[in-house]
């Protein structure tokens, strides 16, 4: 399943390249506003990212703990490829792809779904970062880039996408709970407080810890006065 989910993720990636004129692949962007081979050398970083969690494995040592600061981080990266050929950005995305899936088809089943086997990930498995690095997180770049160039159908497209791929991949599941919320999110920032509030409700049962953080999620601040949001949190 794993597998699959990242043959739908390249798959996403070619047709993300593929709609892009010669202009959009050429831009520079800036801090406040990323071009697309800024979104996609920030994608190939966190998937390579990933990709060192395996090599650690590989070589038998404990698995370096998920960054918890981002932001620093990201400003680097953005720093380090803002000025470098789209060609360069994409060639190192599809290789941080391509690494993946040899990645997981040499991990075996424990490797990737054991929650108690790296104490430094605090029950994380192997499996979720492949979804969240590589799945996950550049759909929601694919989805933010769209809304920017005024393709709200293809932004919302996007990242149901993702969540099919991610409910296939683990089924009822923390994993798919967040899935939920953050579709949710996005809804709840883009005019569609129904199919945000649903989505939200879902998520809860899945991973209860969203409750507390969905309190403060100022992500959702256009739901707050709804009943239908306020009930969520009486039921």
């Amino acid at each position: 399943k794993l597998l699959a989910a990242l043959t739908r993720a390249q798959a996403q990636l070619q047709t993300f390249a593929d709609g892009l004129s010669d202009d959009e692949r050429a831009a520079i962007g800036e801090t406040t506003h990323w071009s697309a081979k800024d979104n996609i050398a920030h994608m190939a970083f966190w998937i390579r990212n990933t990709n060192a969690v395996f090599a650690a494995v590989r070589q038998g040592n404990e698995p370096p703990a998920s960054e918890n600061i981002f932001q620093p981080i990201n400003e680097r990266v953005f720093a380090e490829w803002q000025a470098r050929p789209w060609a360069e950005s994409y060639a190192e995305a599809q290789a941080a792809y391509a690494q993946l899936v040899a990645d997981v088809e040499g991990a075996s089943e424990e490797e990737l779904t054991d929650t108690q086997r790296y104490p430094s990930r605090k029950g994380d498995p192997l499996s979720s970062s492949v979804i969240g690095s590589a799945v996950g997180h550049p759909a929601e770049h694919y989805a933010q880039y769209y809304l920017e160039h005024g393709d709200p159908a293809r932004a919302t497209a996007v990242q149901t996408q993702a969540v099919a791929a991610i409910r296939d991949t683990f089924g009822p599941s923390e994993a798919l709970g967040d899935a939920y919320y953050n579709l949710a999110c996005f809804y709840a920032t883009h005019g569609q407080p129904d199919a945000a509030i649903d989505l939200v409700s879902q998520s809860f049962p899945l991973h209860q810890s969203l409750i507390a953080w969905s309190r403060q999620d100022t992500d959702l601040d256009s739901l707050r006065d709804l009943p239908a949001f306020q009930a969520l949190y009486t039921n």
